[in-house]
């Protein structure tokens, strides 16, 4: 069955998904998925649509094959919180400080990019402009729940090196209008900050 014949049903079912705001990858199924036409074929259609589109020979895959198909749709699902494990001197600074309030500021800069989990990699720049703060690394991804964890430290030779303890700062979905920004290491000494999130989608 040649594509042409397709094509168009293969438009309107994505199109619909995505009015529905459903996560979903594309797979194309195909004799060859290491030709240089079936790759081109998929880039295409991931920057067309916006998600991974995936070269299998569905007929032929294999376990690894299944369990990477699953793993990259569930990247497209909803990031539903960003949690941030900071130094827990940064705690001690108060939430007046200059330095929490840039770090808090350039967080909630790269959430307004970020709506699906595999956004994540967003974060990882944030503080390329800050002299006091080393960027975001990935301290966890829990695919089933959406939830992305970061570890943030000083840099080793600033006056804020990074030195014992940790407290936890957590961003609720970038698709809620207000957003609470939790701080300190235990709820008696939980700082609510309120600010307007938006969502834009990345590919």
């Amino acid at each position: 069955l040649e594509r042409s014949a397709y094509a168009p049903a293969e438009a309107r079912v994505i199109e619909e998904l995505q009015s529905l705001g459903k996560p979903f990858v594309i797979v194309v199924n195909t004799k060859d998925p290491s030709s240089a036409a079936v790759s081109e074929l998929c880039d295409t259609l991931s920057q067309k649509y916006g998600v991974a589109a995936l070269p299998m020979d569905v007929l032929h895959m294999t376990a690894d094959e299944v369990n990477d198909l699953l793993e990259r749709a569930l990247f497209e699902f909803p990031l539903t919180q960003a949690e941030f494990i900071t130094p827990g001197w940064m705690n001690a600074l108060g939430g007046g400080h200059w330095l929490n309030a840039e770090l808090l500021s350039a967080l909630r800069s790269r959430m307004e990019g970020m709506a699906r989990v595999k956004d994540y990699a967003l974060m990882l720049d944030a503080f390329d402009e800050c002299e006091h703060l080393l960027p975001p690394q990935i301290h966890s991804i829990e695919l089933g729940t959406g939830i992305v964890r970061y570890s943030v430290l000083g840099r080793p030779s600033g006056p804020f090196s990074s030195r014992g303890g940790i407290q936890h700062s957590s961003f609720p979905p970038p698709r809620t209008a207000s957003t609470s920004v939790r701080k300190g290491g235990s709820p008696s000494r939980t700082a609510a900050v309120r600010s307007r999130l938006g969502s834009r989608p990345f590919s």
